[in-house]
């Protein structure tokens, strides 16, 4: 819990440079979730379709 806050910042300054942003939810006494939100890219887009296309085989 010593930390500087340093980390946060460099994460929201690398998650604006790849066109996403950072959201936080905090509550008192109960915790801060921070998300993080990125674009795919087409080729990641298409990576997925062919994923949930493709029949899978039992093991």
């Amino acid at each position: 819990y010593g930390g500087t806050g340093l980390g946060l910042s460099i994460v929201e300054r690398l998650t604006r440079k790849m066109g996403g942003h950072v959201e936080l939810q905090s509550e008192r006494d109960v915790g801060t979730t921070f998300t993080i939100h990125l674009p795919l890219t087409e080729t990641e887009r298409e990576f997925e379709q062919h994923l949930a296309s493709e029949e899978l085989s039992p093991v």
